[in-house]
């Protein structure tokens, strides 16, 4: 048998990036030959690397490059972002990105990377990836491509996000010399992602759905049947400004719509097209003419992005403290299936269950160290939470207001909004990392944050009542309230700051009782569920 040194152990790794271990298995598979050892890692590299394949890999990179031709635009997609910024793969994505650039790929078209690979001029790339998936360890492929060749006369402009987590591709017609509009317009897709470029682009189906649903809310709430009409088209109005690009407040400045932004650079300016690319996401191609892909499963939802705040209390069951593994059970299936149907969703818990602030302050404690106590106790009730969650099968993020990254993640917002538009439940914990401010207020102020459409609290009765239904046999819900209700009747539905946070940033509370199965979920697709407060 060949004797196989460190040196050539050392020699066949450096070559091939293989791990030691592997190195020296498969010199002695085959003499000592290093050639042959190469082409063995290779094999076995290829066994390893079809595993992996079968892995997620919702993380990775868009890669843009661009010449005096066009604009090419690829998503290479790894399963964390440790691999997604290693100096090889981001090698392999911008070697990519020029040979797209360079290629005879139709214009426009949006390209899967199965597609690509099947490509003669690509096909070299399909055995990079398999020496990369080898040498590094994951599931690393590539999702989509796309290449713009700008018409005369047009101008065109690209937009990487979320340190390439997000990259979008416009071109805009009626106007030379317009690249700095067609980047703005970039800029505003990948920060707030309309569902069609004009309202003739979103389905007839769609928008004739979205009408009997506000249709029916409209009867639902009661209201004349002569004003039925005036109010849906008030509501349709509504979902257009929230749904189309052109009639969405700019990004940059929400008192001018992009449509009346691109009038302002340069008279008849318009989007002729534009392609976004997502990690983990699929293709998202647009233009005045085609049809936009309006979110899947989340048609049904009239709140597709929600905040829910928890009481600590809910977790203590009768018990009154502590956390009761039976009533976090029924939390998790309640929350699952609201993340089942496709809602974006954040979760804030209280502490009261463990430790409240305020009554340790009014028990002689300093405020401020109660305060922060009762922080830590909404940390615990959040680990506690996120454990059910992932044993249930739903991908979660902790993330904290004080930091202790041993445990979770600090707060980052844009990082926050990366976790919930790639479908993770996100607990935010340690309410606003300042003492003297309510879990309350933290929950609204994280709602905003997170552009949510709604903020549920969740609560032991079924919404707000006259009085307190256990002890007044005649009390009444109140299904409908408004923000200056709350305050000025002092309901305790939240507090000041929070309610008035609320009004300011016009972000509508529902109280509903987290004990009927279904609530939550019945309330995000519209139905009225406890009591509503605008």
């Amino acid at each position: 048998m060949s004797t196989i040194t460190a040196k050539l152990v050392k020699s066949l790794r450096d070559r091939t990036g293989a791990g030691m271990m592997d190195c020296k298995k498969a010199l002695l598979e085959v003499g000592g030959d290093e050639e042959l050892a190469i082409d063995l890692l290779r094999t076995w590299g290829a066994a390893k690397a079809a595993k992996r394949a079968q892995r997620d890999a919702s993380e990775g990179v868009v890669h843009v490059e661009s010449s005096d031709a066009g604009f090419a635009m690829v998503t290479v997609s790894s399963e964390t972002d440790f691999v997604a910024l290693n100096e090889e793969f981001l090698d392999f994505s911008a070697r990519l990105a020029k040979q797209v650039l360079t290629s005879d790929l139709s214009d426009g078209q949006v390209m899967s990377g199965e597609e690509l690979l099947a490509q003669e001029s690509f096909k070299a790339f399909g055995d990079e990836l398999t020496d990369l998936r080898s040498k590094i360890g994951e599931n690393i492929g590539i999702s989509r491509v796309v290449r713009y060749e700008p018409a005369a006369g047009s101008s065109a402009a690209a937009y990487v996000h979320f340190g390439g987590k997000i990259g979008v591709l416009v071109e805009l017609t009626g106007a030379e010399g317009q690249e700095d509009a067609a980047r703005d317009v970039a800029m505003h897709v990948a920060a707030v992602n309309p569902a069609a470029v004009s309202a003739d682009d979103i389905p007839a189906e769609d928008s004739e759905r979205e009408r009997q649903i506000h249709i029916a809310q409209a009867k639902e709430e009661g209201k004349p049947e002569a004003i039925i009409e005036k109010i849906v088209e008030g509501r349709m109005r509504k979902f257009y400004q929230q749904s189309v690009l052109g009639q969405q407040a700019f990004v940059k400045d929400s008192d001018v719509t992009v449509e009346q932004m691109l009038h302002q650079r340069a008279d008849g300016l318009a989007v002729r097209r534009l392609t976004a690319l997502r990690c983990g996401d699929s293709s998202d191609s647009r233009s005045a003419n085609n049809q936009a892909e309006a979110g899947g499963g989340m048609a049904d939802l009239k709140y597709p992005r929600a905040l829910v705040k928890l009481s600590g209390e809910s977790l203590a069951g009768e018990r009154g403290f502590g956390i009761e593994p039976a009533v976090v059970k029924s939390l998790i299936e309640e929350i699952g299936a609201v993340h089942a149907a496709g809602v974006h969703l954040g979760l804030v818990v209280g502490g009261g269950n463990i430790v409240r602030g305020t009554v340790a302050s009014q028990q002689g404690m300093d405020r401020v160290s109660a305060d922060y106590m009762g922080m830590l106790a909404t940390v615990i009730n959040a680990l506690a939470l996120q454990d059910a969650l992932e044993q249930s099968g739903v991908e979660t993020r902790v993330m904290t207001a004080i930091r202790m990254e041993q445990l979770a993640e600090p707060y980052i917002r844009r990082r926050a909004l990366r976790h919930i538009e790639k479908g993770r439940v996100v607990l935010f914990a340690g309410g606003t990392g300042n003492p003297y401010f309510t879990t309350d207020t933290a929950a609204v102020l994280r709602a905003i944050e997170m552009e949510a459409d709604v903020i549920l609290k969740a609560t032991k009765v079924d919404g707000v009542y006259t009085a307190d239904p256990d002890k007044d046999p005649d009390a009444k819900l109140l299904t409908d309230l408004t923000y200056r209700d709350i305050l000025n009747n002092d309901l305790g539905v939240m507090d000041a700051a929070a309610i008035s946070l609320c009004r300011e940033n016009h972000l509508p509370v529902i109280v509903l009782n987290i004990r009927d199965k279904g609530s939550i979920l019945s309330a995000l697709r519209g139905e009225r569920i406890g009591t509503l407060v605008t």
